[in-house]
């Protein structure tokens, strides 16, 4: 017979700078129960947009997006610093045409992201304010505060914007609001999560999750449907048009089940893209007329965008759009307009790249546009006809619009929040996400280094795997994704390494078996869950 010991040798950890592990999902449903009677029990979604963000907290009457003080439910993603003060927000905003170069917005862009990344380069022309490089290769935010120059990293900055709408939930509630789920864009990778995590830590906020945002859109949908089969599922296309970026994903439901099959996604398409095409068709012809360099100047260009964003949502209902801006530059006013036509002719490229993304999703999840039961639109910028245009003849019919654009995400979000908060009792409906990435681990063997695949894309979040080694003396291992991993081509695939021992060879053994558990948890995070010794010896009887 045989006897067998084993020993946990290490507990969990990242193969980045934090060690963060949650449960799995419990079990849901929209119908919120508190348990305990008599305290006033809320839990938060947290929507944090490059534009515009969202906080929703769920109760026991259901799920609420909260007003903020100028009673709207969206607060501007923006932070402005002067001499004397810092403000975020509503209060933030008159700062962007008055105090560009020290008012941040579209924060969430920058998280995670070294400055060396050519998207970060790409995007320095949207930024009026200064980023400079960090000390360890990241992105910095510099600004004029309290008359000096300071240095702010995108997580500070992402943690105050996530305070005040803490606060906003709060004043609301009348309690402190400590548990959260925050939204993330489906590709978001591991140092962006990271720095997602950090800045709710700094924030006060314990992230019982991070949620991609289409899944929280699908959730939204399919957990107050009555009609959904028990036995087939339906098969529904979630299209979220951003400020900065398109998701797409592709969900089956049945019964009390969601099911991700498929997701698509550009980083760099979305409403500003189209607010790019106007601009620039402004700046053409105002050159051209009054001899003016818009871009040239910071100001005037900020004015001239904020001008092409409210034309881009005329020609929404319109024909034709005017834009106007008086004293733009050298004391001049210039005026122009542009047809709906000739706007829709110069995003042809933008709107074929959208196409493009969605085509991706359908067929990744095996589907055809026939087989598909439903399409839903989020995002402002779903609002452009053309988007809508373009969609309807891809899938033969137009999409539906039964989700607010703008919301959604913040009420998915507070719908899984109370799923995994102790503090509510609810219903089975089951959630089951998938990871937009694979990835490999690489170590040595025999002086051969050996690359294997724990998590194929597509994987079931959370995940887990056993990996056995025998081995004499502490070794690492290294993570990366993989490469059919759809990246962007100048991004570092390298996830970390993980450092393995020390560990005792057993008496009487060549080696130490060593059984090593990785996981992917509920933020789609690498975790090295455990390494156990395992010691195993004959014994008669």
């Amino acid at each position: 017979t045989h006897s067998r010991t084993e020993k946990l040798l290490a507990d969990p950890c990242t193969p980045a700078y934090y060690s963060w592990h949650q449960r799995p999902p419990a079990a849901t449903s929209h119908q919120l129960s508190p348990l305990s009677s008599g305290v006033i029990m809320s839990v938060a979604g947290i929507d944090v947009g490059d534009s515009t963000s969202c906080v929703a907290l769920a109760r026991k009457g259901g799920v609420d997006v909260i007003l903020n003080k100028e009673s709207n439910r969206e607060t501007p993603s923006v932070l402005t610093f002067n001499a004397k003060q810092r403000q975020l927000g509503t209060d933030a905003v008159g700062a962007m045409a008055t105090n560009p170069r020290n008012t941040v917005s579209q924060v969430k862009r920058l998280l995670g992201k070294k400055f060396s990344d050519p998207a970060i380069q790409a995007d320095l022309q949207y930024l009026p304010y200064k980023v400079v490089e960090g000390a360890d290769g990241g992105c910095e935010v510099e600004v004029q505060y309290l008359g000096a120059a300071t240095r702010l990293s995108p997580e500070q900055l992402m943690a105050a914007l996530l305070v005040d709408l803490r606060q906003l939930a709060e004043r609301e509630q009348g309690a402190p609001v400590t548990d959260a789920v925050l939204a993330v864009p489906v590709y978001f990778t591991e140092a962006e999560r990271h720095a997602m995590l950090a800045a709710a830590g700094t924030a006060g906020l314990k992230c019982l999750r991070l949620l991609n945002d289409t899944t929280a859109t699908a959730l939204a949908w399919g957990i107050y449907r009555t009609d959904l089969p028990e036995d087939t599922p339906v098969n529904v296309v979630f299209i979220d048009v951003g400020y900065s970026a398109t998701q797409v994903c592709v969900v089956a439901l049945r019964g009390r089940e969601l099911k991700v099959l498929s997701s698509a996604w550009d980083r760099d398409l979305g409403g500003r893209n189209f607010d790019n095409v106007l601009f620039e068709h402004f700046v053409r012809e105002f050159d051209a007329k009054y001899k003016l360099d818009i871009k040239g100047n910071l100001r005037a260009s900020f004015r001239l965008r904020g001008a092409c964003e409210k034309a881009k949502k005329i020609l929404t209902t319109n024909p034709e759009a005017v834009v106007s801006v008086e004293c733009i530059a050298d004391d001049k006013d210039v005026a122009g307009s542009i047809t709906r036509e000739v706007f829709e002719e110069e995003a042809k490229a933008t709107l074929d790249k959208l196409v493009q993304t969605v085509l991706k999703a359908v067929e990744d999840a095996g589907l055809t546009p026939e087989t598909v039961s439903n399409v839903e639109f989020v995002g402002g910028s779903s609002r452009v006809p053309a988007v809508t245009r373009h969609v309807t003849d891809y899938f033969g019919r137009e999409p539906n619009r039964t989700l607010n654009a703008t919301e959604t995400v913040s009420r998915g979000c507070a719908l899984q929040c109370a799923m995994l908060s102790p503090a509510f009792k609810v219903r089975d409906f089951q959630v089951q996400d998938t990871f937009p990435y694979g990835i490999q681990l690489t170590w040595q063997k025999e002086g051969e280094r050996v690359t294997s695949t724990v998590f194929e894309r597509g994987s079931h979040v959370p995940s887990a795997k056993m990996l056995t080694f025998y081995r004499t003396e502490p070794f690492d291992i290294e993570a990366a994704y993989t490469p059919e991993s759809d990246l962007p081509s100048t991004a570092d695939a390298r996830i970390g390494s993980f450092k393995i021992g020390p560990f005792a060879v057993p008496a009487g053994a060549e080696s130490a078996k060593l059984k090593v558990k990785v996981t992917l948890n509920l933020n789609s995070v690498l975790v090295l869950e455990s390494v156990v010794a395992v010691e195993e010896e004959e014994v008669e009887e």
